[in-house]
This record gives structure tokens, C-alpha cells and sequence, in this order.
């Protein structure tokens, strides 16, 4: 056999010619040559394969311990603050900005007048709903709307439909305001109506 390079004459089982160094293609190298390049390749994608698999599931694992890490900031932040103003409306159970609790209203109580001139003028307060705490301010007013007096009037705590009964008498009036009275009217100044 004779090297196809350099023309000089080779061994029949040589690989590579003895004169120029160049590998010489004989059946036997060039399919064992083909054999080790698919094994290299099989090898190569195999081991692809399994790093990408490797990749996803250490990608999958981050991803969920995120989505994870994310539900527990977002449970804290929404359940945390909320426990502590239920604590503080435990230790505080009149505290107004509670969202346990609200401010009083007219809308809470119920109140009848009637005047006994001139000794009293007699007010009864019926509670709609529990309120903590009751105020009203009562405003007496003469024929004109001008105010002649106020009265601060606190009742505390009412259960639902218990009624409170007092009386401004002539001599928490100066004796020409009480027979100048013409209106009365109120409001709900203070107090609070629990949700619990």
C-alpha cells in the first residue's frame, strides 16, 4: 500500500505513514474513527441532557422556594398589623380608630324630651345597639337659633335597648335662659359601638 500523500510505501495495518506523519484512511481506523466520534457525541448529549435536567429542577426549586418566600412576606404584611391593632383594641377596648369598633352616633340611640316648665326639662336615652363610653352634648336655643346654652351630659357604657333617664333642672339654667328655651337639640359627642 502506498501513503496517498507523499507516495511512499506503507505497511497495510499502519495508521500513519512512516515517511510524512500523515494518518492514513484504511477501513478498520476510519470505522473505528466513526464508532468513537458517535460514542463522543452520545456521551456529549447525554451529559447535555442531564446538566439542562439538572438546570431545570435547580430552577423549578428556586422558583418555588421565591413564590414561597413571596406568599409568606405577603401573609405577614397583611396579618401582622392586624393582629397588633386587635391587641392594642384589647388593651384599649374604647380606642375610636379600632376597626373593632366605631364612633357613636345619633343614629346609636334613641332620645325623647319633654319640658316640666319651669323646673326640667327631662331627656330619656335608649341605647339601639351596645355603646362604650356615651356622650351627647344638648344645645338649647331660644326663638331666634341662638344658642343660650350647652350642656355636656356623660352617660357611659349602655347596653342594647336599656334606657337612660335624667333631667336638666332650673338650676343648672340661669333662671331668664330656661324660660327662653324654644329648641333643644343634641349630638353624640363621645363613645364608641364595638363589632364583637
Amino acid at each position: 500500500m502506498f501513503c496517498k500523500h507523499c507516495g511512499k510505501q506503507i505497511d497495510e495495518d499502519a495508521s500513519f505513514c512512516s515517511n510524512c506523519g500523515k494518518p492514513i484512511k484504511n477501513s478498520t481506523f476510519s470505522e473505528n474513527s466513526k464508532q468513537i466520534q458517535y460514542i463522543e457525541s452520545t456521551n456529549r448529549h447525554t451529559n447535555q441532557d442531564n446538566l439542562s435536567k439538572k438546570q431545570n429542577r435547580r430552577g423549578v426549586f428556586f422558583l418555588l422556594f421565591f413564590i414561597f418566600l413571596a406568599l409568606l412576606v405577603g401573609i405577614l404584611v397583611a396579618f401582622v398589623p392586624r393582629a397588633c391593632e386587635y391587641q392594642k383594641d384589647k388593651d384599649n377596648p374604647n380606642n375610636s380608630d379600632s376597626p373593632l369598633s366605631r364612633n357613636a352616633t345619633l343614629d346609636d340611640v334613641s332620645v325623647d324630651y319633654s319640658y316640666d316648665f319651669p323646673v326640667n326639662v327631662n331627656f330619656v336615652i335608649v341605647a339601639k345597639t351596645d355603646i362604650n363610653n356615651l356622650e351627647l352634648t344638648f344645645t338649647f336655643l331660644d326663638s331666634n337659633q341662638d344658642e343660650l346654652e350647652r350642656k355636656v351630659k356623660v352617660i357611659g357604657n349602655l347596653d342594647e335597648g336599656e334606657r337612660y333617664s335624667f333631667s336638666f333642672s332650673a338650676t343648672d339654667f340661669s333662671f331668664g335662659d330656661l324660660i327662653k328655651i324654644s329648641y333643644t337639640s343634641w349630638n353624640v359627642t363621645g363613645g364608641t359601638v364595638s363589632y364583637l
